[in-house]
Formats: structure tokens, C-alpha cells, sequence
């Protein structure tokens, strides 16, 4: 129905050659069929789960899942069930490749990326521009600290959405929410990391504010590669604007889910729960 998140989805695939979509897609499938048959929530489980086997990140969306049920067996079933083709895969592989599986899994750290991205991002700006202009550094502490322990930020906001909005909206805002949560207070978010909420947004009661992400988004994905890979474009002059453009974008997802979060606390009906 709408054109304008073609270009960021055609940017991920083929430009960053990254496989999001393919979680994407069965996150959404698990979406369509918990929502629309909610009869069949074990199947919506197995199809999260193998969103959550293709890529880790639709684990993030347990919670909006879970707050679905009234049975807490339910909901330990479901989340078993999601779980279920990661473990297996695990196992299978500890089986044949145990080293690379310790070394390049569960002992991997990303580097982290300072100046582009969120709180430690800005943070790191403020005291460039100390450092530049002015000889002093007042923030090195604080930016370590949420390089550090900033992701639990995220994790906080997930589990007091749990218990605070998730049960006063839909299942598709709940997903909303996750995502431009885990945007929000997340200390490394890359470019392939925006097409995840795509579908949800543009079908959620929010898909005004669907315009303005998708283009700050689709900017900054399509001037991640010629502004890095400068041996071939020789554009590392242009290399500024990539901060820039992701401190846009981060902004204008904190006016949304500040937006988002009002909206839903003036809301006073509740969305009846299944069985």
C-alpha cells in the first residue's frame, strides 16, 4: 500500500547486504497470526521463534507477545516455544564446533561506536567540542558508564512497559513501543537496524509519524556506504553528516514514543486480554 519504505528496505538488502527483513518477516507473520487466530499461539510461538533463530532481535519482542496471555503457563509455554529452534541450533552446533561457538557467540562484544549514535553519542559530541574548543574533558566517566551499562536502560523501559502500558493497548502498538524503546536507550543502533519496525508502524494507530522516521532512516542508511567506503567514492568529507543525520532520526523517535506514551496514558480503556 505505501512506496516510500521501499527504498530503505532495498538500501538494507542489497546495499548493506544485511538479512534483517528476513527476521522482520517472521516477526510480522507471528504478529498476523497470534492477532488474527489467536487460537493458534503456538504457531505464532514457532514462527517467532524462527525469526528469533534467523537474528537474535525479535527476543525483544517476548514481552509484547506475553502480555497477551491471562495464564502465566501460557506465557512460559509460548516463550519456550520461541526459544525452542535457537536452543536446538545451539546444541547441534556446540556438538561439532564448541570453540567457535564459545569464541565468535558467546564471548563476542561489538566495539562500540561513540559520536553516532544516542546517549553515549551525544555525550561523546559534548565533550569533542570541550576537548576542541575549550581543553577541558568533564564527561569521559559518564560516557564510559553508559557505554558500560546503558543498554540497561532498555531493558528497564521494556519491563516497566510490561507492567504499565502493554496491557492497555494492542499487540502491534506494544511492538511499536518495544522497538522505538530499544532505539531510544540502546548505546549501538546501525542503519540495517531501522527496517525492523517498518510493518508494525505502518499498521499501528501511529502510522502518521511513519513519514518522518522513514525519511530520516532511509537518509542515513543511504549515506552510510559511500560516506565509509571512501576508497571507492571518495566522500569521506561528507563523513560528518552521517552523526547528523542519526542524531535526527534519534531525536524525532524520542518525540515519538514521548507522543506515543501520552497518548496511551489519556487513554483510559483497556484491551481485554485472551484467555
Amino acid at each position: 500500500r505505501r512506496s516510500s519504505d521501499l527504498p530503505l528496505v532495498i538500501l538494507n538488502s542489497s546495499v548493506l547486504a544485511q538479512i534483517d527483513m528476513i527476521p522482520v518477516f517472521f516477526s510480522f507473520w507471528a504478529y498476523y497470526v497470534l492477532d488474527r487466530f489467536p487460537e493458534k499461539w503456538k504457531l505464532s510461538a514457532f514462527i517467532l521463534g524462527l525469526g528469533i533463530f534467523a537474528k537474535t532481535f525479535p527476543i525483544l519482542l517476548l514481552p509484547a507477545f506475553l502480555v497477551s496471555f491471562k495464564k502465566f503457563n501460557k506465557q512460559i509455554l509460548f516463550g519456550l516455544i520461541a526459544i525452542t529452534p535457537s536452543i536446538l541450533s545451539i546444541a547441534f552446533i556446540s556438538i561439532f564446533a564448541w570453540k567457535q561457538l564459545i569464541e565468535n557467540v558467546i564471548l563476542y562484544r561489538g566495539v562500540p561506536f561513540g559520536g553516532s549514535w544516542g546517549i553515549p553519542g551525544l555525550i561523546w559530541v559534548i565533550d569533542t567540542v570541550l576537548i576542541n574548543f575549550f581543553q577541558i574533558s568533564k564527561f569521559e566517566k559518564l560516557w564510559e558508564f553508559f557505554i558500560d551499562f546503558g543498554s540497561w536502560f532498555m531493558y528497564l523501559f521494556i519491563i516497566m512497559s510490561y507492567f504499565i502500558y502493554f496491557k492497555k493497548i494492542s499487540l502491534n502498538n506494544r511492538i511499536i513501543i518495544t522497538f522505538l524503546g530499544f532505539y531510544t536507550f540502546s548505546n549501538t543502533v546501525m542503519p540495517n537496524y531501522t527496517v525492523w519496525i517498518i510493518p508494525f508502524l505502518l499498521l499501528s494507530d501511529f502510522r502518521r509519524y511513519a513519514p518522518g522516521f522513514l525519511f530520516f532512516a532511509t537518509i542515513w542508511t543511504g549515506i552510510f556506504v559511500p560516506v565509509f567506503q571512501t576508497d571507492i567514492f571518495h566522500l569521506d568529507k561528507l563523513r560528518f553528516a552521517y552523526p547528523l543525520v542519526g542524531a535526527a532520526l534519534w531525536f524525532y523517535i524520542i518525540y515519538c514514543l514521548i507522543i506515543i506514551i501520552r497518548n496511551i496514558s489519556l487513554k483510559s480503556n483497556s484491551l481485554s486480554l485472551l484467555d
